[in-house]
């Protein structure tokens, strides 16, 4: 669940499986069936078999009462006897919109 523009906390983790140092582009998006909105985004480079833990501060946008958060890399991948070519990887959750309703006591 989310309030709309309220900071909330993304956090990931990458690591280098490519047999070689490769650099890591990602994105945090919020996206709904029509409408999409960068969030965040970075670079790093790891060397092989290490890893980064990355966490990032947000603000979901009302977009919508129900909206995936997508955190999308990409990298330049190594394909077996292929070489290498662009890789793109994603992960996601569904959030929902809090309502708040204020009452009044008389």
């Amino acid at each position: 669940m989310y309030l709309p523009d309220a900071p909330q906390t993304v956090a990931f983790t990458i690591h280098n499986s490519e047999h070689r140092t490769t650099e890591y582009h990602y994105m945090l998006l919020a996206r709904t069936e029509n409408k999409k909105q960068i969030l965040s985004e970075g670079s790093l480079t790891l060397v092989q078999d290490d890893s980064r833990n990355i966490s990032q501060t947000i603000s979901v946008p009302p977009l919508d009462s129900h909206q995936k958060i997508e955190v999308g890399l990409v990298y330049s991948g190594i394909r077996a006897g292929l070489g290498t070519e662009v890789e793109t990887q994603t992960i996601s959750y569904w959030i929902n919109k809090v309502s708040v309703v204020v009452t009044r006591q008389a």
